[in-house]
């Protein structure tokens, strides 16, 4: 049984007793039977038979009462009077000290404005009176409200379970204090592992190492339809259909073992708070539709936005390297030549003195060799001196090498090389000052900051950076945005001619499209198997689809691994992997399945003709991995 009894009858106008009494009679009953506790004048808690006329009614602080008017108040409210009851068993209102007329007081007095808000009530409008009766087994408290108003105030069951848990919630607040501290713990715990969880497979996916192809292609899914939406990329701002997506990846995440043991105990310690005031538990929702974990949907909504498909080239994160020119001048072409001869100490005597002589590059030269381990062991001290005595003298690659090595543990001094590398025209620096404030390694003087840098890079004509700022075009200048995204494709920019194969594709250029997607697969084996896809479901071409997905898998692709897998079990990888990765070049198919029918809903169906055609193909092709 619930700790705390509540009832809330109401009275009509017309309302009697079966004596035939009045409101008005009720509230002078109440008010003087047995067992009423007076609160007096000095504040002292007496019985009612301590003074004649006496009476146990108690209200808001400084309202004066006068037992014959407050009948008479009560018999004239034009609306309902409704006679709230709380009550408690006797050892909880002892060990919890709500055994007096004054702490009861105290209380309803905290509480009058939510118990108005509950029943509708303006706080102004409220009119209530309250007694005190002390039973031996239930020590309870009736309380008369109604409004000054005619009509304001109803009672609904959500009013009357809201008074209910705030008035339970104030009586045991010590007792459930730890209750609501574990509950509390529980929480965050899983808020905390889902977002780790998200944060591993969102990296594993970009890093095209995650084994798992259908969560994969749920948030590569979810990712597409998020690159879409403009403005906030948060939960409440999408559509129907794509936080069914959201909601769907939230439920996957959240059937790992950890999290669903969790979420058991932080829904038995909320039962424990329900307890106090109710025998009716809470249902327990799954874990996607909670109101406390909201949190999660965004937290899926983040990291699928930072997902890039395909991944893009990393080296030093998204810094590109480069050989200087005059790495080939005469005096470093002869050191290499000894190095050639493995003339090591030679080639080594040689730099020195050309460094001597005024050739800053041959230092930089010894220590972009020092700092990687080329020809000599690998000493990174040393061949930052090499690199700081050569930038000192102005030398701009030297600059840059310096920010490419301060990349990892200091992003500010990083930050300092690219900068002066960048006021020399090195179009690598700026890019890589583009990505150091676009990532949030460091914070810029300005917003133009960020953008600036990248412009210029682009400008230049640095692939990379083209690519970069034809995505930050797309919507403002879509024609200048594609002139970039077409000059970084014909650089050989694999992203690029990835975007580029799949856009000629879409607008019905197949011959086009194809031919930048066979470049862009030969440098990156994710961008190889959504070929093979592409090649199996638009073009039915099953030679071609064999030909990538296989060289995909070799070169340690785990997705074209389960592709493979997945299709000899005949599995329906149009469903499975193709759906999502075939809105690049086939939107429509993907946009008219999702108005239909939300295909994140069915992974794992098997369209019967599909298995079919597959069964033909493999007969005929003699393909078994």
């Amino acid at each position: 049984m619930a700790k705390l009894i509540f009832k809330a009858p109401y009275y009509s106008p017309v309302s009697r007793t079966p004596e035939g009494k009045t409101r008005g009679s009720y509230a002078s009953y109440i008010a003087t039977r047995d067992g009423v506790e007076i609160v007096s004048r000095s504040g002292m808690a007496e019985y009612i038979d301590a003074r004649k006329g006496s009476h146990g009614l108690f209200s808001d602080e400084g309202v004066a009462i006068d037992m014959a008017k407050v009948c008479d108040e009560v018999d004239s409210v034009a609306g309902n009077v409704w006679g709230l009851i709380f009550s408690l068993k006797r050892e909880d209102a002892e060990r919890l000290g709500y055994n007096t007329a004054e702490q009861w007081m105290q209380l309803l007095r905290s509480r009058r404005n939510d118990i108005a808000k509950e029943m509708h009530i303006a706080p102004g409008n409220l009119r209530w009176y309250a007694a005190y009766h002390n039973h031996v087994d239930h020590p309870h408290v009736h309380m008369l409200v109604w409004s000054d108003r005619a009509k304001e105030a109803y009672l609904d069951r959500n009013g009357i379970h809201n008074i209910k848990q705030t008035i339970a919630g104030d009586i045991f607040r010590q007792e459930m204090y730890c209750v609501y501290q574990r509950q509390t713990e529980h929480r965050d715990v899983i808020r905390r592992d889902f977002r780790e969880r998200m944060r591993e497979v969102v990296s594993q996916i970009n890093g095209s190492s995650f084994d798992n192809p259908v969560l994969e292609q749920k948030l590569i899914l979810l990712s597409e339809k998020l690159k879409k939406v403009k403005g906030k990329k948060m939960y409440g701002y999408l559509d129907r259909h794509t936080k069914k997506m959201v909601d769907e990846i939230v439920r996957y995440i959240a059937s790992d073992d950890r999290i669903k043991e969790l979420y058991e105990l932080w829904y038995q310690c909320r039962c424990e708070t329900f307890r106090t005031y109710t025998d009716v538990m809470p249902e327990k929702e799954p874990i996607e539709n909670c109101a406390e974990f909201k949190p999660l949907r965004n937290t899926v909504v983040t990291f699928a936005s930072d997902i890039t498909a395909p991944p893009e080239m990393k080296e030093k994160g998204y810094h590109y390297g480069y050989v200087p020119r005059e790495f080939n001048q005469a005096e470093i072409a002869e050191a290499k030549a000894l190095i050639a001869e493995s003339r090591y100490d030679d080639a080594w005597k040689l730099l020195v003195s050309d460094y001597s002589n005024g050739n800053s590059y041959a230092y930089a030269y010894l220590g972009d060799c020092l700092c990687v381990g080329r020809y000599w062991e690998k000493d990174s001290d040393t061949g930052m001196w090499f690199l700081t005595s050569a930038a000192d003298k102005g030398n701009s690659y030297a600059m840059y090498r310096l920010g490419l090595e301060n990349l990892k543990d200091d992003k500010d001094e990083a930050e300092y090389w690219f900068k002066k590398a960048a006021e020399y025209g090195v179009v690598n620096a700026m890019y890589s000052l583009y990505r150091l404030y676009k990532d949030g390694d460091v914070k810029p003087n300005s917003s133009a900051d960020k953008l600036h840098y990248l412009r210029k890079s682009a400008e230049a004509g640095f692939k990379a950076a083209e690519y970069e700022y034809s995505k930050y075009l797309k919507e403002m200048n879509p024609e200048l945005s594609l002139e970039y995204l077409k000059h970084s494709a014909m650089q050989g920019f694999a992203d690029a001619m990835y975007a580029y194969g799949k856009m000629l594709v879409e607008s019905g250029d197949d011959e086009g499209g194809l031919a930048y997607l066979e470049k862009a697969a030969e440098r990156n084996t994710w961008i190889r198997s959504q070929l093979a896809l592409l090649y199996l479901y638009k073009y039915d071409n099953f030679e071609k689809f064999k030909e990538h997905i296989e060289s995909a898998a070799s070169n340690g692709n785990a997705f074209a691994d389960s592709v493979i897998k997945h299709y000899n079990a005949d599995r329906n990888m149009k469903i499975i992997t193709g759906m999502a990765n075939l809105f690049y070049y086939a939107g429509s198919i993907f946009e008219d399945s999702v108005a239909k029918d939300d295909p994140v809903q069915t992974w794992d169906g098997v369209d019967s003709k599909l298995r079919r055609e597959i069964e033909q193909k493999k007969r005929g092709m003699s393909m078994h991995y």
